[in-house]
C-alpha cells in the first residue's frame, strides 16, 4: 500500500555567501527549484575573524512556518 504524504517541508541549516547586506525584519525571497518563499530577517549576528574584520550574519524564518 503506498504511504500517503500530507505535507512535505526542508529544513536549511546551513550558510551560504550573499553579496548585499539585509536588515533586520527585511523580507527575502528565496527560490528553491523554481519555487519561491519569503524568509524574514530575524537576527543580525557578527563574527570576529580576529584580524580587524568580522563576518555578517543573517538568521532567516521562512514566513509559511
Amino acid at each position: 500500500m503506498d504511504q500517503v504524504i500530507n505535507d512535505r517541508f526542508v529544513v536549511l541549516s546551513s550558510r551560504v555567501p550573499f553579496p548585499e547586506e539585509i536588515s533586520k525584519g527585511e523580507d527575502v525571497v528565496v527560490t528553491i527549484k523554481g519555487h519561491q518563499f519569503i524568509a524574514n530577517c530575524v537576527k543580525r549576528e557578527f563574527e570576529d575573524n580576529q584580524d580587524g574584520t568580522e563576518d555578517a550574519i543573517y538568521k532567516l524564518k521562512f514566513t509559511a512556518e
